[in-house]
Protein backbone atom coordinates (compact mmCIF):
# COMPACT_ATOMS: atom_id res chain seq x y z
CA UNK A 1 0.00 0.00 0.00
CA UNK A 2 2.98 2.77 0.68
CA UNK A 3 4.59 1.55 -2.05
CA UNK A 4 1.66 2.33 -4.03
CA UNK A 5 1.13 5.54 -2.33
CA UNK A 6 5.24 6.56 -2.93
CA UNK A 7 5.15 5.78 -6.56
CA UNK A 8 1.51 8.16 -6.94
CA UNK A 9 3.54 10.42 -5.60
CA UNK A 10 6.70 10.22 -7.62
CA UNK A 11 4.58 9.93 -11.02
CA UNK A 12 2.68 13.25 -9.71
CA UNK A 13 5.80 15.16 -8.96
CA UNK A 14 7.21 14.33 -12.67
CA UNK A 15 3.70 15.20 -13.80
CA UNK A 16 4.37 18.56 -12.77
CA UNK A 17 8.00 18.75 -13.69
CA UNK A 18 7.52 17.99 -17.30
CA UNK A 19 4.14 20.31 -16.94
CA UNK A 20 6.20 23.12 -16.00
CA UNK A 21 9.10 22.61 -18.40
CA UNK A 22 6.74 22.14 -21.18
CA UNK A 23 5.20 26.08 -20.51
CA UNK A 24 8.19 27.60 -19.90
CA UNK A 25 9.06 26.28 -22.74
CA UNK A 26 6.33 27.75 -24.71
CA UNK A 27 6.65 31.65 -22.88
CA UNK A 28 9.84 31.60 -24.13
CA UNK A 29 9.13 30.78 -27.86
CA UNK A 30 6.16 33.06 -27.60
CA UNK A 31 8.98 36.04 -25.85
CA UNK A 32 10.77 34.92 -29.01
CA UNK A 33 7.90 35.73 -31.63
CA UNK A 34 7.02 38.82 -29.89
CA UNK A 35 10.36 40.15 -30.12
CA UNK A 36 10.39 38.96 -34.24
CA UNK A 37 7.04 40.15 -34.83
CA UNK A 38 7.84 43.48 -33.25
CA UNK A 39 10.79 43.87 -35.40
CA UNK A 40 9.16 42.66 -38.73
CA UNK A 41 6.24 45.30 -38.20
CA UNK A 42 9.04 47.66 -37.39
CA UNK A 43 10.96 47.23 -40.90
CA UNK A 44 7.56 46.88 -42.36
CA UNK A 45 6.59 50.67 -40.89
CA UNK A 46 10.24 51.71 -41.93
CA UNK A 47 9.98 50.64 -45.23
CA UNK A 48 6.23 52.38 -45.99
CA UNK A 49 7.83 55.64 -44.82
CA UNK A 50 10.90 55.04 -46.74
CA UNK A 51 8.99 54.65 -49.65
CA UNK A 52 7.35 58.25 -49.43
CA UNK A 53 3.70 56.48 -48.87
CA UNK A 54 1.09 58.71 -47.20
CA UNK A 55 0.25 58.23 -44.43
CA UNK A 56 3.64 58.62 -42.32
CA UNK A 57 3.28 56.00 -39.50
CA UNK A 58 5.10 56.33 -36.25
CA UNK A 59 5.70 53.10 -34.02
CA UNK A 60 5.65 53.52 -30.25
CA UNK A 61 7.71 50.14 -28.76
CA UNK A 62 8.04 49.21 -25.02
CA UNK A 63 8.51 45.91 -23.34
CA UNK A 64 5.15 44.25 -23.97
CA UNK A 65 3.08 46.83 -26.17
CA UNK A 66 3.70 48.12 -29.70
CA UNK A 67 1.37 51.12 -31.06
CA UNK A 68 1.21 51.93 -35.00
CA UNK A 69 -0.05 55.56 -35.37
CA UNK A 70 -0.07 58.18 -38.10
CA UNK A 71 2.83 60.56 -37.68
CA UNK A 72 1.48 63.32 -35.24
CA UNK A 73 -1.24 61.71 -34.32
CA UNK A 74 -1.25 59.82 -30.74
CA UNK A 75 -4.25 57.24 -31.10
CA UNK A 76 -2.98 54.40 -32.12
CA UNK A 77 -4.36 52.76 -35.25
CA UNK A 78 -3.51 49.30 -34.37
CA UNK A 79 -2.06 48.05 -30.66
CA UNK A 80 -0.32 44.61 -29.97
CA UNK A 81 0.12 43.69 -26.57
CA UNK A 82 2.14 40.57 -25.25
CA UNK A 83 0.17 38.74 -22.73
CA UNK A 84 2.37 36.99 -20.83
CA UNK A 85 -0.60 35.29 -18.67
CA UNK A 86 -2.31 33.47 -21.46
CA UNK A 87 1.38 33.22 -23.31
CA UNK A 88 -0.06 34.72 -26.65
CA UNK A 89 0.00 38.27 -28.28
CA UNK A 90 -3.25 39.89 -29.02
CA UNK A 91 -3.85 42.71 -31.64
CA UNK A 92 -6.52 45.36 -31.09
CA UNK A 93 -7.66 47.24 -34.06
CA UNK A 94 -11.21 48.59 -35.13
CA UNK A 95 -9.57 48.53 -38.64
CA UNK A 96 -10.19 45.07 -38.80
CA UNK A 97 -13.74 45.14 -38.64
CA UNK A 98 -15.57 42.98 -40.53
CA UNK A 99 -12.10 41.58 -42.37
CA UNK A 100 -12.41 37.62 -43.02
CA UNK A 101 -8.61 37.36 -42.54
CA UNK A 102 -8.20 39.10 -39.51
CA UNK A 103 -10.56 40.02 -35.72
CA UNK A 104 -10.77 43.15 -34.26
CA UNK A 105 -9.34 41.49 -31.14
CA UNK A 106 -7.02 39.21 -32.99
CA UNK A 107 -4.99 36.37 -30.98
CA UNK A 108 -1.63 35.73 -32.58
CA UNK A 109 0.32 32.46 -31.23
CA UNK A 110 3.46 33.13 -31.36
CA UNK A 111 6.89 31.55 -32.10
CA UNK A 112 6.12 28.10 -33.84
CA UNK A 113 9.72 27.18 -35.88
CA UNK A 114 9.47 31.06 -37.59
CA UNK A 115 6.28 31.51 -38.28
CA UNK A 116 2.93 32.74 -35.75
CA UNK A 117 -0.31 31.17 -36.27
CA UNK A 118 -3.18 34.23 -36.09
CA UNK A 119 -6.80 33.33 -35.80
CA UNK A 120 -9.38 34.38 -38.17
CA UNK A 121 -13.01 35.74 -37.12
CA UNK A 122 -13.68 32.04 -37.81
CA UNK A 123 -11.66 30.34 -35.13
CA UNK A 124 -9.42 29.23 -38.07
CA UNK A 125 -5.32 29.52 -37.61
CA UNK A 126 -3.62 31.06 -40.37
CA UNK A 127 0.60 30.37 -40.25
CA UNK A 128 2.57 33.21 -41.65
CA UNK A 129 6.04 34.08 -41.39
CA UNK A 130 7.19 36.89 -39.47
CA UNK A 131 7.69 39.37 -42.72
CA UNK A 132 4.38 38.22 -44.36
CA UNK A 133 2.84 38.47 -40.85
CA UNK A 134 3.85 42.05 -40.41
CA UNK A 135 2.62 42.77 -44.41
CA UNK A 136 -0.58 41.15 -43.66
CA UNK A 137 -1.55 42.97 -40.11
CA UNK A 138 -0.32 46.00 -41.63
CA UNK A 139 -2.10 46.21 -44.91
CA UNK A 140 -5.53 47.78 -43.70
CA UNK A 141 -3.37 50.59 -42.50
CA UNK A 142 -0.90 50.88 -45.69
CA UNK A 143 -3.08 50.61 -48.33
CA UNK A 144 -5.31 53.46 -47.43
Amino acid sequence: MWEDLDRLIEERQNWRLLRRRRNQKVAERCAIGWKNLSEALHREIIRHNTLGKKPKLGIRRSKDRLDIHRINHLSPLLSFVLDDDNVQIVSCAPIYAGSTTLSERGKILAAFLGTVLIVDPDGRMVRFGYEQAAQVLLAPILNH
